[in-house]
């Protein structure tokens, strides 16, 4: 079999221990193909206090929780400036997760990698990106953070796998 060459390499993070993997196969062979990476992270869903590595500082929850002029909902209250200023915050933390996660892999520096935060449903996004990059290659995890629940739900990657227009290639 003929070794692959892809030009556009993209790979979906969650800043997991699997997508650090993934992240590591992606450089290694974007050196041996001279190709390009681009690390996708989503984010995606409601943040609450704490989701994954997303934390709320507990003056702002208390602030969410007692606003007057905000839309209830149970014992939760969130005005536009809030959701503005938790957008903001989850944004800059996953700035932050990219910068340390690229930094962490052996050779990133030596190739071309092109880091991007984009909000939406994971596996649109993705397959979003496959075409607007001209993406020839995902090189993406069997699961990440979300882990068991998506077997049941129906995964990002299953979906990456069976609606992407190029190679995919999960790594374990």
């Amino acid at each position: 079999m003929a070794m692959l060459k892809p030009k556009n390499i993209l790979v979906p993070v969650d800043f997991s221990q699997q997508s650090e993997r993934a992240l590591h196969e992606a450089v290694d062979l974007a050196r041996q193909s001279n190709a390009q990476v681009f690390v996708l992270h989503v984010i995606s869903g409601t943040v609450v206090q704490c989701m994954d590595d997303y934390c709320l500082a507990n003056d702002l929850v208390k602030q969410i929780s007692a606003s007057s002029k905000a839309q209830s909902t149970d014992d939760y209250a969130v005005t536009e400036t809030m959701v503005k200023q938790i957008d903001a915050m989850v944004e800059k933390k996953s700035r932050e997760m990219m910068t340390a996660l690229i930094d962490k892999i052996p050779g990133a520096r030596t190739v071309k990698v092109i880091p991007e935060i984009k909000k939406g449903t994971p596996y649109q996004v993705i397959l979003e990106e496959e075409k607007k990059k001209s993406i020839d290659m995902i090189i993406i995890p069997p699961h990440g953070k979300a882990g068991f629940k998506d077997f049941f739900l129906g995964s990002t990657v299953d979906k990456v796998v069976n609606n992407a227009g190029c190679t995919v290639v999960v790594v374990k």
